[in-house]
């Protein structure tokens, strides 16, 4: 879950700063864990702002996780250039 288009995205919202390794992006364990940290936080500010996450789970084909939901919204944002 943790590739390129998760550093773009969470090194431009200023979350996490994951340093590049030539083309691509220099994971260690430590950044892997503040990613899922954040993950974490993301989908529990979902479920309080709108009751639970399941909303999400329906938004994708089964079988499906909230991890894969995170990782498609961070590629989206990275392919899309988001402007933050």
């Amino acid at each position: 879950m943790v590739d390129k288009n998760v550093a773009i995205t969470l090194n431009k919202l200023r979350l996490i700063e994951i340093q590049r390794k030539g083309e691509t992006y220099d994971f260690s364990f430590k950044s892997y864990w503040q990613v899922m940290e954040i993950c974490h936080k993301e989908l529990e500010n979902f479920r309080k702002e709108h009751g639970n996450l399941q909303i999400l789970l329906n938004m994708d084909e089964k079988p499906t996780t909230l991890t894969r939901i995170f990782d498609k919204c961070a590629f989206v944002m990275a392919k899309q250039n988001y402007s933050f």
